[in-house]
């Protein structure tokens, strides 16, 4: 059986040659294994155009991702209750 969790990839800092966008479709969090990260999640960055979707967490560089989201990938924001 195949297992359900992906070997990391190593690599030097800077020696990708990926798009910003293609190194963002590899990024994920598994929510079963940090659901307790997770809860706290009130706001979400969306980009169509890309197909990306940006969790914030707080007090974790949000401000400077919602910048990024919105500048460069044309990412619009709903907040959750």
């Amino acid at each position: 059986a195949a297992s359900a969790v992906a070997k990391p990839l190593l690599f030097r800092p800077g020696t990708l040659q990926v798009s910003s966008v293609e190194a963002l479709r590899h990024c994920h969090a598994d929510v079963n294994v940090y659901e307790k990260h997770f809860r706290w999640v009130n706001r979400v960055s969306m980009s169509q155009k890309y197909g990306i979707i940006y969790a914030m967490l707080p007090k974790s560089g949000s401000s400077t991702a919602r910048l990024m989201m919105r500048e460069k990938f044309g990412g619009v924001e709903k907040r959750f209750k």
